[in-house]
């Protein structure tokens, strides 16, 4: 269950694409747009690119934080609810829930980027510094 919460939750960082109803080229969905050199691999750099601008993305209210408010205005409450209920949080909790070191009910891009950066470390399951299409592919089945 908790590979389960950390794929889905990976995902959510990279922006999958099937969460907005897109078509994805490649083998896994959080590809989408992050390997950007399309060398079949996201590096540590790519990665950090990809989930500065999601953070972005996801800040709907501009405030340099991600809160209930800005999930809700940015239409994520299914991703969320889905990564809450793998994790065994509460409803709607999803990203909130699972990065939200201090508890202030916000995450902040400090926490965003160590989370970020803690599920990158673990999908590189050689050590290399780069997450290929296989190491994703692997976390594949914990998603079903």
């Amino acid at each position: 269950m908790k590979q389960m919460a950390f794929a889905l939750a990976l995902a959510a960082l990279l922006g999958a694409a099937p969460a907005f109803g897109q078509a994805s080229p490649v083998a896994h969905p959080a590809f989408d747009g992050a390997d950007t050199n399309q060398d079949g691999q996201i590096s540590a750099a790519e990665f950090s690119a990809r989930q500065t601008a999601r953070f972005k993305t996801l800040d709907v209210n501009g405030d340099g934080f991600l809160t209930a408010e800005d999930r809700a205005g940015a239409g994520q409450g299914r991703l969320a609810g889905r990564a809450a209920g793998a994790a065994g949080g509460p409803p709607g909790g999803g990203l909130l829930a699972r990065f939200d070191a201090d508890g202030d009910k916000k995450i902040s891009p400090a926490e965003f980027a160590a989370a970020g950066q803690q599920q990158f470390t673990r999908a590189d399951s050689d050590g290399n510094a780069n997450v290929t299409q296989a190491e994703l592919q692997a976390l594949r089945p914990l998603q079903r």
